[in-house]
């Protein structure tokens, strides 16, 4: 799974379940509707093996690089959108 998540490079919304150690789908910025919020619940296909279900939001990390313009001003960018579920019985 971490070479497709490499693949998936950044402008990304990632969808982590760290309790079966698998990335269940990836949404690219251009077609995200809405970024999901803590506790929200979702149904998900899975790009895994076993990975499609209902899952729950648990947290959601941004992650930003930095970019520095010609005056030496820092732009932060927005790069990837970490999200992690668990899944829903």
């Amino acid at each position: 799974m971490a070479e497709r998540l490499e693949i998936i490079g950044h402008e990304h919304i990632v969808f982590n379940d760290e309790q079966h150690g698998i990335a269940v789908n990836a949404v690219p910025f251009s077609k995200a509707l809405f970024i999901p919020r803590k506790g929200e619940n979702l149904y998900l296909p899975g790009m895994a093996e076993g990975g499609a279900g209902h899952y729950e939001v648990l947290s959601v990390t941004y992650l930003y690089d930095g970019d520095e313009d010609p005056d030496g001003i820092g732009a932060a960018k927005l790069v990837r959108i970490n999200v992690q579920v668990a899944g829903v019985r």
